[in-house]
Order: structure tokens, then sequence, then C-alpha cells
């Protein structure tokens, strides 16, 4: 009776873990509200493919019932309170365009991402200097260089580069 009544009350525990992640969406919040600590429900998870895997699950379902919300805020709005003279006289309807601009963001990204541009340039909008004065070098400075570029274009050829002919 003791070690089969241990299972059956562990496995409920575990699966009002995870009614309470469903609903909450959080792992604090459904460890409060299920009476487990966090050590445990994180213990739970790597000792468990199961209830791994169910969390992952209610996880899904948690984002996808914010999903909903924010949908049906930024659709069909919700309805304020007009309040005068400390008394509710009637509702207008908001919707929120935030909410909006998150949901086509990523419903289809590549049409509603953010687009940068960024230009570089040189000295006063010039253009960038790209060839480099080697008459200030000594010989020693010089060989060195040559070394370094010797090696390089011999590491490029070794990686499929064209190297030296």
């Amino acid at each position: 009776m003791g070690q089969k009544d241990d299972i059956k009350k562990r496995e409920k525990r575990m699966a009002d873990a995870i009614e309470a992640y469903r609903e909450h969406g959080t792992v604090s919040n459904a460890c409060r509200v299920s009476g487990i600590a966090r050590s445990t429900w994180y213990r739970w998870i790597n000792e468990s493919v199961e209830f791994a895997e169910q969390v992952k699950d209610a996880e899904m379902d948690a984002a996808e019932a914010l999903e909903e919300e924010a949908r049906r805020r930024a659709a069909e709005g919700i309805d304020e309170p007009v309040y005068y003279q400390g008394r509710v006289v009637g509702y207008i309807k908001r919707y929120s365009d935030n909410l909006l601009m998150f949901l086509l963001k990523g419903a289809m990204p590549d049409k509603y991402k953010e687009r940068t541009a960024q230009e570089v340039s040189g000295p006063g909008g010039g253009p960038i200097q790209t060839q480099m004065d080697l008459s200030r070098l000594s010989n020693k400075e010089l060989m060195q260089l040559e070394t370094i570029l010797t090696h390089a274009t011999d590491v490029t050829a070794g990686e499929g580069g064209e190297g030296k002919t």
C-alpha cells in the first residue's frame, strides 16, 4: 500500500503542477499554486522525460493563450469605462496598436521587420582609405609583414582559397 500510494500522490502532484503551469504560465506561480518547491519542479524535469514533455506542452498552451489574448485586445479591443463625477457613465472601445504590430511582426517578419541601414564613410564623409603607406616601415617591419602575409596566403590556400600561384 505505501509505495503505490506514494507514486499516485507524486503523479497527482505532477499533474496539478502541469495544470497550474498551463493556467498561470510561469514556474513560480505553478509551484506556488500546486504547493511544490521550484527545486522539485526542476528535479522532476530532470528525472522524468514524460513530465518534461508535459511541461513543454503546457508551455505552448500558455503561450498560445497569451497570443489569443493579445490578438483579442489588438483586433476586438477592450471596453474601458468612462467616468463622470466618479461614476461609470459608459464605455469606450480601446484597441492596442502595439499588440497589433507585435502580432504582425510575428506573423510576417519579412514584411514587418525593423529596417535599418548604416553607411560607413571616411573623414568628412569621404571614402574610406583602403591603401596603406608602407614607406614608414623599417626593413625589419616590412620583412615581418611579408612573413605574416605569406603565412596568411598559405593558410587560405590550405582552406580551399587560391593562395599563391
